[in-house]
């Protein structure tokens, strides 16, 4: 049962909704879905939208991560005041 205690502790550790991720794909690629037709190249195509989307991600969180990143996000903006 979803309400007991044990089915409590297994909703809790459940992932993030993944209805978020199809939307992105929909939106950063404009995939309106497959032409494809078999369900196994349905499967390698999905996967490697699912692969550019993780490398997508790795490499905005390595951005942040990164000094340069953190150098531009602290400097303050120039100010032009003769003009």
């Amino acid at each position: 049962m979803l309400t007991s205690e044990k089915g409590l502790m297994h909703r809790s550790k459940r992932p993030i909704e993944v209805e978020a991720v199809f939307g992105q794909l929909k939106v950063t690629i404009n995939f309106q879905g497959s032409p494809l037709r078999k369900m196994d190249k349905v499967n390698l195509e999905f996967g490697l939208m699912s692969i550019g989307h993780n490398l997508r991600k790795l490499t905005q969180k390595s951005l942040r991560k990164s000094s340069i990143f953190n150098l531009l996000r602290t400097q303050r903006p120039i100010r032009f005041t003769n003009l």
